[in-house]
Formats: structure tokens, C-alpha cells, sequence
């Protein structure tokens, strides 16, 4: 049996964003992506700083549930962990799930 070895490259992450929008609503978008090349661990306060409204525009990002990938060379990803991140309470995860999972 052949066996691969992977270098990492990177870490990704992926989420849904808690949103204050500028009529003062909450919403949940998904935001983009962010790619942090050459990266082998991140912490909540570099996730924090990632952030965003997937480009939607807003008064402020209040919270995320955010997916941390470790990138490997050859497009692989795998999932590291999921980080709950600023103001995310009990209902914010009961609507993220009935808007995505639903």
C-alpha cells in the first residue's frame, strides 16, 4: 500500500458571522473565506481580527461560529476545530442552524 506525506501550508477559515445591520437588526451571514499562508495554529484573538460580513456591509460584527482548517499541499483541507467567537448565545446558534440546516 502507498503511503503519502503532506506538508501543511496554511490555515482557513470558514463561518457564519452574527451582524448588527445598519437599521440596529440582527442577521447572520456567511463570511468569506480568509487563507492565512504559512500558518501552523491560530488563536481566538488572530480569529477575531479575520472577521467579516462577507462583504455584505454592516454596523458591526457582533460574534462568529467559525470552522479552523489546517491546508495541506494538493488542495487537501481537514477540519481542525470549530471556534464560538463574541456574542453567540443559545438562539443565535438555534437560528444559524434553521437558516443553513434547515
Amino acid at each position: 500500500m502507498k503511503e503519502v506525506t503532506l506538508k501543511q501550508i496554511g490555515i482557513r477559515l470558514e463561518g457564519t458571522t452574527k451582524i448588527i445591520d445598519w437599521y440596529g437588526h440582527t442577521g447572520y451571514i456567511e463570511m468569506n473565506p480568509v487563507i492565512l499562508d504559512n500558518k501552523e495554529n491560530v488563536t481566538e484573538d488572530e480569529i477575531k481580527l479575520e472577521l467579516n460580513d462577507g462583504g455584505f456591509g454592516c454596523q458591526s460584527i457582533e460574534g462568529a461560529i467559525v470552522d479552523v482548517f489546517i491546508l495541506f499541499e494538493n488542495g487537501y483541507k481537514e477540519l481542525d476545530r470549530s471556534e464560538t467567537i463574541g456574542n453567540i448565545t443559545d438562539e443565535d446558534l438555534e437560528a444559524i442552524d434553521e437558516i443553513y440546516f434547515s
